[in-house]
């Protein structure tokens, strides 16, 4: 009985020392999740559009998720929640991307919803410098990064969020990508996910001149440090496909 417990305790660790830390989730997608096509023209956009408003219904009216409405916070990077208290998430803050202009569907120029989830137990890790972000992170984040950060050190404390086209046809036609609010998940929305009413963290992702009549292949990326090296790198990946009808 001793040997299998000790067994027992080795598989649990090893499902755990393999779990994936953290995951991406994209929206809107298909009830198949296996179908990542996210295929539409200008006259028939609404399943899309419809299926954004649902995701931010939850997000902007507290009393879909049981204990949020008592529980709610305004959060900020110097300000975490308390204990018991969960982080509002202001939808207004992903503008353009919002029901009034159909999250862009209409015009297409969409807005795709990334939603980080977390797993059990996992302990945010954060990169503290320029030095310690990874040799395959985008130039174009690491300038981003040290942007920001120069202007408040707290902002280290993100997970940083990439999405790009992947391949260099999809890198060309996916045009100027914008993350809103911001480039990342702040640590203080990753807070408070054992309280009642906590919703996992969301961010828009805005296309704003994808090419019409092509498949763009898209690969998004959350980039954090690996809990056991601060040299090895979690890279927390979804990817999609996005066609609009020329």
């Amino acid at each position: 009985r001793k040997m299998e417990r000790r067994a027992a305790f080795f598989l649990a660790l090893f499902a755990l020392s393999a779990a994936e830390p953290i995951s991406l989730k994209f929206y809107p997608h298909n009830e198949d999740r296996n179908d990542t096509l996210i295929w539409y023209n200008v006259s028939m956009y609404h399943a899309w559009s419809n299926q954004l408003d649902n995701l931010l219904e939850v997000y902007s009216n507290p009393k879909h998720t049981e204990g949020r409405k008592e529980n709610l916070m305004n959060c900020s990077y110097t300000k975490p929640p308390t204990e018991g208290k969960v982080c509002n998430i202001p939808v207004q803050h992903f503008k353009p991307c919002t029901s009034k202009n159909h999250f862009g569907y209409k015009k297409g120029t969409p807005c795709i919803f990334l939603e980080l989830q977390k797993s059990e137990g996992w302990k945010p890790r954060f990169f503290n410098s320029t030095k310690s972000l990874p040799k395959s992170m985008p130039q174009a984040l690491k300038s981003y990064i040290q942007s920001v950060t120069q202007v408040n050190t707290k902002t280290w404390q993100t997970v940083w969020v990439t999405c790009e086209g992947e391949t260099p046809s999809d890198i060309e036609f996916i045009g100027p990508v914008h993350y809103l609010p911001q480039q990342g998940i702040p640590s203080y929305l990753l807070s408070g996910s054992e309280h009642k009413g906590y919703l996992p963290p969301i961010m828009a992702v805005y296309l704003e001149a994808p090419a019409r009549g092509v498949v763009i292949n898209i690969e998004c990326r959350a980039w954090v440090p690996a809990a056991t090296n601060d040299t090895k790198t979690v890279v927390a990946s979804t990817k999609f496909q996005y066609l609009i009808d020329g």
